[in-house]
């Protein structure tokens, strides 16, 4: 079976990657010292209070190889093909992130597909992915290892 991993930065709201049954991976935020992920330890109306009120603009940072890990592990563990639907290479380091982590599975199935989107875009990407799944689509593999 194919799973989906997608992140933050497709807008999903977290009861909407659940009940979609894709796994959901946090961008972090960072404001001076401290970092917090942005699933569950700040939502918008903090981010927003926190820009205010700070001297320190806040900055945002892909998710770490180590948090693909375990979702990996299980997935690939259970047999799964894994494609992780990842927001634009050009704005976020979540792609290479998420190549990274793969390494640690030589021989399983994981997609990193860079969207080439983020937000609403990214979103719907995600959205039309699951359904396709649903209807029993199944990726190809290509000569070059692209997913066609």
């Amino acid at each position: 079976m194919v799973k989906i991993i997608a992140d933050t930065t497709s807008c999903l709201s977290i009861q909407d990657a659940a009940r979609l049954g894709v796994y959901y991976i946090p961008q972090i935020i960072v404001i001076g010292e401290k970092t917090y992920r942005d699933d569950t330890e700040m939502d918008a109306r903090e981010f927003l209070r926190q820009q205010k009120s700070s001297p320190i603009l806040p900055k945002t940072a892909a998710p770490p190889p180590a948090l693909y890990t375990p979702i990996y592990k299980e997935l690939t563990d259970a047999g799964h093909t894994v494609i992780v639907l990842a927001p634009s290479a050009q704005v976020s380091g979540t792609v290479r992130g998420a190549q990274v982590a793969a390494q640690d599975f030589p021989g399983k199935d994981i997609r990193v597909v860079d969207t080439q989107l983020v937000a609403g875009g990214l979103g719907a990407v995600v959205i039309k992915a699951k359904e396709w799944l649903i209807r029993a689509w199944k990726p190809m593999k290509s000569s070059n290892g692209y997913w066609k």
